[in-house]
C-alpha cells in the first residue's frame, strides 16, 4: 500500500484512530503522536522530515482528523472507485497537495471545509482542479469572511474590507459601478463603488459550505453582463446620463 492520504482514508482502523483524536486537547498529543508513528502515511511524513515532531505535528493530526470525518461521510465503495480512477502520479500529486494545505492551515475548521470539498469531488460534482483551487482558497482565507459569500448571490453594491478580501481570493466578479446621483444644486451623475456578484468559483464554494447542490448555471448571465458593460464607450455612458 502507498503512503498517501487516500490510502489512510481507505485503511479504516488507521483512519478511525485519527478521527477519534480530532477534538482532543494538546496535553494528550505526545502519546497520540507516538501511536500515530505506526500509521504508514503519518510515519512517512515524519521519516522524511515533512513534519517536525512536536506541537505542529499534533495540530496537523487534529486537522487530518477533521478532514477524515468529513471525507468518510461517503460510502467506501465510492472512495475506492475514485482512487482507482487516479494514476499513481496523480494520486501522489493530489495527496501531497492536500497534505501541504492541511499542514499549513491555521484553523482546524478549515480542514472540515476541505473535507466537504473533497466529498464533492468524489461524487463528481466538481473536477480535480476545482477541488484543489477551492482547498487552496480556503487555506489562504480568513475563514469568517467566507460566511459572507451569500451576500453576493445577487449583484451587490456592498463594499467593505470583507468584499476586498473575497475579491483578492478570486471569489467575486466585477459587475461595474454604482451610479451616484447628486442633489447639490447641480444635475450630475457619477460613478460610485464597484458592484460584485459571486463568480463560478465563489458560487461553488458557497454551495459546498452550505451543503447545497453545486449548480452554477445561473451565473452564465453574469459573464455576459460584465462583457456588455465593458464594451460601453465613454460617449455611450454620457448619452445614458443625459437620457
Amino acid at each position: 500500500m502507498d503512503n498517501t492520504i487516500f490510502d489512510l482514508q481507505q485503511s479504516r482502523n488507521d483512519a478511525e484512530f485519527i478521527e477519534k483524536n480530532a477534538y482532543l486537547e494538546l496535553e494528550v498529543g505526545a502519546e497520540i503522536l507516538k501511536t500515530a508513528m505506526d500509521i504508514p502515511y503519518v510515519g512517512s511524513l515524519l521519516k522524511f522530515g515533512k513534519m517536525a515532531s512536536g506541537y505542529f505535528d499534533y495540530r496537523f493530526l487534529r486537522k487530518l482528523g477533521r478532514y477524515l470525518l468529513r471525507a468518510n461521510e461517503i460510502p467506501a465503495e465510492e472512495v475506492t472507485q475514485f482512487v482507482a480512477s487516479l494514476s499513481p502520479k496523480e494520486k501522489k500529486r493530489l495527496s501531497d497537495y492536500l497534505t501541504q494545505l492541511l499542514y499549513t492551515a491555521e484553523e482546524d475548521d478549515k480542514a472540515d471545509v476541505m473535507g466537504k470539498i473533497y466529498v464533492r469531488r468524489v461524487r463528481g460534482e466538481i473536477d480535480t482542479e476545482m477541488m484543489l483551487r477551492l482547498c487552496s482558497i480556503v487555506t489562504r482565507s480568513y475563514l469568517p469572511d467566507l460566511n459572507h459569500l451569500g451576500e453576493y448571490k445577487d449583484v451587490s453594491a456592498t463594499n467593505t474590507f470583507v468584499t476586498d478580501n473575497l475579491v483578492a481570493l478570486g471569489l467575486l466578479a466585477d459587475q461595474g459601478n454604482v451610479y451616484v446621483e447628486s442633489n447639490d444644486g447641480w444635475e450630475s451623475t457619477s460613478f460610485g463603488s464597484t458592484k460584485h456578484v459571486l463568480n463560478e468559483v465563489g458560487a461553488t464554494l458557497y454551495h459546498i459550505m452550505n451543503d447545497l447542490p453545486v449548480d452554477t448555471a445561473s451565473l452564465k448571465g453574469a459573464e455576459g453582463y460584465v462583457t456588455t458593460f465593458s464594451a460601453i464607450t465613454s460617449e455611450e455612458i454620457e448619452e445614458m446620463f443625459r437620457g
